[in-house]
């Protein structure tokens, strides 16, 4: 009996706000890691149970150290192995002193509801003239969004835009239409690999009217060998109004030959949607505008978002942008929920992987747990002090917080009076009949759904039901959800041979 007590209490309770987001993180790290394989290498993984259908964006970001003569492909991925085309990003290094390059990848997926699996993945095998070896550090992350929530939205696709002819006339290379419930913000990210001949400057910007903006952040990329492969992220925040809306990636040559088609982008472009007013799901924002890192002081703050949450829950820490930095010279940078005076473990290496490169990119992304009231958060740099800088480094981008308040949470009897929780099913565990008990009217109850792990529907009913009989089922956990109108409550159920 006492086993059977302990198993009720880990699982007796109920998310009942399933329009909430809910997001999950696994740190990746990898040291002298052979990726000269036949086939892909799991660099990561992460397992989550989601209670609805819904979208999920998955998230690999982070820096990569790798040897002259190999492309190292990452990706974040639904499948143990990446695809092509958008399915990935390769980064290549020049030369064996400066190989540190940061990285983005994320994949827009839809889902169902039960047990998902999601990886970050790595591999050399396309350009595999170097060791092969690599050494990768960052974040995994799944950020997930509910079918039933018509507040916030997501959308992303991949994007494969070649051959076409580029000049200093900007043109359209992806869009992403989505309709927007309310007022409020849209974070828009493009990551990409670029590929064009020597010698060629391409820009890169993000606009909601397709029209290249003026005065604005932008991605320059120098091309330096003849069709080697760069890589680029961009990130820009909109205020936008109800209805539908479209955001634009575009791109212009600057310099080079105006007239060759071998110009290619290999991207992915993601839409997130943050209404106004809310207090349990938002975005804040600091610009980072040409912020300045150098050898001689210790450590620079970069930027810094606070908010005063009103619950508990977590916060995704992003920055990412681009810096200017001298060639044998690296910056370091950390994120921190603390005051720093020294970086000692930094998340993130950037090196300028060639002299003619005029930017290089930076992402890195961390999760936080928040407890109510005021949190800060800071994003510092500095460049190693081991070579000599003439110059400072310059710093541009966008340093975000996007806060996810954890779903409230009730017990299986409906006796916590924290949410208002319109059902109560008893017993839990239960071993044949479960009974649904209505703490209100149900008249708007439509569907009673009982799902298993996998997400596979096991019981359905298109109106109220009083009890379900479970006798036949297998012993396990099931997800409990009654419908109405576009909420969504949700019961986790343990099905046992002992009922209480």
């Amino acid at each position: 009996m006492k086993f059977y007590f302990i198993f009720f209490i880990s699982f007796s309770s109920s998310y009942t706000l399933l329009s909430q987001k809910l997001v999950w993180q696994t740190e990746v790290h990898h040291d002298d890691i052979q990726l000269k394989l036949p086939i892909s290498t799991v660099l990561a993984k992460l397992e989550v149970d989601l209670p609805t259908d819904g979208k999920v964006m998955v998230r690999f970001d982070g820096y990569c150290q790798s040897s002259p003569g190999d492309r190292i492909i990452v990706a974040a991925s639904n499948v143990e192995k990446w695809q092509t085309n958008d399915g990935n990003l390769g980064l290549y290094a020049y030369k064996l002193e400066s190989n540190n390059q940061s990285f983005a990848h994320q994949r827009v997926y839809d889902v169902t509801a039960g047990l998902q699996t999601f990886y970050a993945i790595g591999h050399n095998f396309v350009d595999t003239d170097g060791t092969g070896i690599a050494s990768i550090h960052g974040t995994l992350i799944v950020e997930y969004y509910p079918n039933s929530s018509d507040v916030f939205v997501l959308n992303g696709h991949g994007i494969l835009k070649y051959p076409i002819i580029l000049n200093e006339n900007a043109q359209v290379i992806s869009s992403q239409k989505v309709n927007i419930p309310s007022k409020g913000k849209v974070l828009v990210h493009v990551a990409t690999s670029v590929y064009s001949l020597s010698n060629n400057e391409l820009e890169i910007a993000l606009s909601d009217t397709g029209i290249w903006p003026i005065n604005d952040f932008t991605s320059v990329v120098n091309i330096v060998n003849s069709y080697a492969t760069r890589y680029v992220n961009i990130t820009k925040i909109f205020e936008v109004e109800s209805g539908e809306q479209e955001f634009f990636m575009l791109a212009k040559k600057n310099a080079g030959d105006m007239t060759n088609t071998n110009n290619a982008f290999y991207a992915n472009m993601t839409v997130q949607f943050f209404p106004e007013g809310q207090e349990t799901n938002f975005l804040k924002t600091d610009e980072l505008v040409s912020k300045k890192i150098n050898s001689d002081s210790q450590i620079f703050n970069l930027g810094k978002v606070n908010i005063d949450a009103s619950n508990a829950g977590k916060v995704i820490i992003q920055a990412s942008g681009k810096c200017n930095i001298e060639s044998q010279q690296t910056a370091l940078f950390e994120i921190a929920a603390t005051n720093l005076t020294e970086i000692s473990n930094p998340d993130l290496k950037v090196q300028k992987l060639h002299d003619n490169h005029s930017d290089e990119y930076f992402s890195v992304t961390k999760i936080f747990e928040v407890e109510k009231g005021y949190n800060e958060f800071n994003f510092y740099g500095r460049l190693d002090q081991s070579a000599e800088a003439l110059n400072d480094g310059v710093v541009n981008g966008l340093f975000t917080l996007k806060y996810i308040a954890d779903p409230l949470i009730s017990s299986i009897d409906g006796q916590d009076n924290q949410v208002n929780q319109k059902f109560a099913v008893y017993p839990n565990p239960v071993a044949d009949h479960l009974y649904i008990k209505a703490n209100g009217s149900i008249q708007e109850c439509h569907k009673v759904m009982l799902k298993d792990v996998s997400g596979k529907v096991v019981r359905q009913f298109d109106r109220w039901v009083e009890f379900i009989d479970l006798s036949q089922l297998p012993d396990g956990i099931y997800m409990l959800s009654m419908h109405q109108g576009k909420t969504v409550e949700s019961h986790k159920i343990i099905k046992t041979q002992t009922s209480f």
